[in-house]
C-alpha cells in the first residue's frame, strides 16, 4: 500500500489541471494548496526530462522537502504527476500505468470533450481506491 505515502495526484492536460487529488486527509486547506503549489512547479523539470527518455514514466522528476514528484506523460502530451514519499518506484509505475488506462477509458467515451476537466466521481473514486492498493 502506498496510499499513506502520497500527497498530491495531478493531470494536467494543455496547459491547465484537468484533474487534481489530495491524498491529504484530514489536512488544511493550506497544507492542500502548498501541495498542489508544489507539484504544479515541477512541471518546468517534466517538460526537460521528456526530451531525455523516450519512456512515458519518467520516475523522479523534482524533490520537495522529503517528498518527490514523480512524472508520467502520455502520448498526447497530458501530464500525470504525483507528490509521494514513497520509496518503492514499482509501486508508483503501477499507479500511473492504472491511471493511465482510467484516463483513456474516459477519452473513449463520446460524451467527454477532450482536454476538458475530469469530473465524474466515478474517475475520482478509482484513482482513490488505486491509490489505497
Amino acid at each position: 500500500r502506498i496510499w499513506a505515502a502520497m500527497a498530491c495526484f495531478v493531470i494536467v492536460g494543455k496547459g491547465e489541471p484537468l484533474y487534481t487529488c489530495d491524498f491529504g486527509g484530514g489536512a488544511s486547506t493550506e497544507d492542500a494548496t502548498y501541495r498542489q503549489y508544489a507539484v504544479h512547479s515541477s512541471l518546468d523539470m517534466v517538460d526537460e526530462a521528456v526530451w531525455n527518455t523516450p519512456n512515458n514514466y519518467l520516475k523522479a522528476v523534482d524533490r520537495v522537502g522529503d517528498a518527490l514528484v514523480s512524472a508520467y506523460v502520455t502520448a498526447g502530451q497530458v501530464r500525470f504527476l504525483l507528490l509521494h514519499r514513497s520509496r518503492s518506484d514499482e509501486a508508483v509505475r503501477t499507479f500511473f500505468y492504472e491511471v493511465h488506462e482510467l484516463y483513456l477509458k474516459v477519452l473513449l467515451n463520446p460524451f467527454h470533450k477532450p482536454h476538458s476537466a475530469l469530473t465524474a466521481k466515478g474517475f475520482h473514486a478509482k484513482v482513490k481506491a488505486l491509490a489505497q492498493r
